[in-house]
């Protein structure tokens, strides 16, 4: 039976679900004369959530192997940040011709700050102050960076599959936040000037 489900690419429950997220990604509500809708990667995020809690708890066909898993993860990945380099490659190019260096390295200093102090706020407070297993404060914040690279490493590191248990809930919680908050800070930006 496995055999015969893994052949097909999709279920027809796939089909739905994917058919489900776009049509929920479709939505969108004006605040202010900005629209704020999850778009499509929020709303697949959602729909995913509600149709991997539904097979947990009624299962209708068999898994997708771990190799092919990792295969595909890889492979948006990799997609993903070929896209943001082409994307940006031809502005940052005209960003450094009009403004030099020393802009770039404000920006990339800022940048460190910004991406290194709460991980390492978090692990401490976690660690020093919750008393807090070292693998499962480092799951956590590897989920809220979602960061799922890293959890690779972590599982490899200790050997185990326990920090996955520390990482699903900060990285649904990260992903929905960074759908939602870019929308957001539009709309503060954006009361701000008015």
């Amino acid at each position: 039976m496995l055999n015969r489900t893994l052949r097909k690419p999709t279920s027809p429950s796939s089909r739905l679900e994917l058919l489900a997220a776009f049509l929920l990604g479709l939505l969108t509500v004006n605040v202010n004369g900005v629209p704020l809708g999850l778009g499509t990667a929020g709303s697949i995020l959602v729909i995913g959530l509600i149709a991997g809690w539904a097979r947990s708890r009624y299962p209708t066909f068999g898994s997708v192997p771990e190799a092919a898993q990792r295969v595909l993860a890889d492979i948006g990945l990799i997609v993903f940040i070929a896209i943001v380099g082409l994307t940006a490659g031809p502005h940052a190019v005209e960003a450094y011709h009009q403004r030099g260096g020393a802009f770039f390295a404000k920006i990339f200093f800022g940048g460190m700050i910004v991406t290194m102090v709460p991980p390492l706020l978090a692990l401490a407070i976690g660690r020093l102050f919750f008393k807090m297993n070292p693998l499962m404060v480092l799951a956590g914040v590897t989920g809220a960076q979602t960061c799922t690279p890293a959890l690779n490493a972590l599982r490899e590191a200790s050997g185990s599959n326990i920090g996955v248990l520390g990482y699903t809930v900060p990285y649904a919680i990260g992903n929905i936040l960074l759908t939602i908050w870019g929308p957001v800070v539009v709309i503060i930006v954006h009361s701000l000037r008015s």
